[in-house]
């Protein structure tokens, strides 16, 4: 396992001689015990997959992350763009240790902090479906699960303001409880126009996660060029 992580210094110096203006951000630490530093995360983002996306993508990301399938444990995390045939594009992805992975519900509170200290102006959305998974617990039957899509899908607040009194007549407290999860955050009749996409749910990063399923069974400068080629 040593000898693995003993490569990352020449892996990240030939992706470096490859494309030196790409940004790949390796982070170690000192831990009581270990001569050596010890692996904390790995940041990878292509200078020609930045600049597809700057130059060819709507302007809206998908941040998520996924359990890593090694013993070590860890996660990746990974930034998901939408291009102009609404397929899935990649922008950028890091490896973080086990110790340092993201903890707590479904929401990713880790997630949403961080985004919002990184891009402050811009607005930030939830994923429409976890909602749903969370809102689903507590409110089960085929009625209200269609009134719930049918609030999220509406391309304006009129739509949405009857589908929602649909909801109100089908279970009051259902209706009740689907408006403490903020909908200007998942519903499509909130969004701004500016991003020319209406998606409503994180589906494209957790499309990508499936796609490299096989990669995050490996070790780590395995998986990142798995990831890399793919």
């Amino acid at each position: 396992m040593k000898q693995h992580y003993a490569k990352l210094s020449s892996y990240i110096a030939a992706l470096k001689d490859a494309s030196s203006t790409s940004d790949v951000k390796l982070v170690t630490y000192s831990k009581q015990g270990h001569r050596q530093p010890v692996f904390q995360r790995l940041y990878m983002c292509f200078e020609a997959v930045k600049k597809g996306w700057v130059e060819g993508c709507r302007r809206i990301i998908c941040v998520d992350a996924c359990f890593l399938k090694t013993f070590l444990g860890g996660q990746l995390m990974v930034a998901i763009g939408r291009d102009g045939n609404e397929q899935m594009f990649p922008i950028a992805w890091a490896a973080v240790e086990g110790e340092n992975t993201l903890h707590g519900n479904d929401e990713h509170q880790a997630i949403l902090s961080g985004i919002a200290s990184v891009f402050p102006s811009a607005k930030h959305r939830h994923c429409a479906r976890h909602i749903f998974a969370n809102w689903n617990k507590h409110h089960k039957g085929d009625e209200i699960k269609l009134a719930f899509w049918k609030i999220a899908q509406s391309y304006n607040l009129a739509d949405m303001n009857d589908a929602y009194d649909e909801l109100k007549k089908a279970d009051k407290a259902a209706a009740l409880s689907f408006k403490r999860y903020n909908p200007k955050c998942f519903c499509r009749a909130y969004m701004s126009t500016s991003c020319k996409a209406d998606v409503i749910t994180s589906n494209l990063a957790e499309t990508f996660n499936g796609y490299i399923i096989h990669a995050r069974n490996k070790h780590l400068v395995d998986m990142m060029e798995d990831i890399r080629a793919q």
